[in-house]
């Protein structure tokens, strides 16, 4: 029964595994890392490609 109310807690009613959360973890951590994405896309964006790669290239 613990392990049945551990996953209720976790996936139902806005848990940490719900999907509300989980996309504000991400978009939290995608906002945290925008300027390291541009210095890398900056540095290796045009490494063996033409057109040169960019952040809004959906690799991120």
């Amino acid at each position: 029964m613990q392990f049945a109310d551990r996953v209720n807690k976790y996936f139902c009613n806005g848990g940490l595994l719900t999907a509300a959360p989980n996309i504000q973890r991400w978009m939290t951590r995608a906002d945290q890392i925008d300027l390291a994405i541009i210095a890398e896309s900056a540095r290796w964006g045009d490494a063996k490609r033409h057109p040169p790669r960019t952040k809004d290239d959906g690799r991120v």
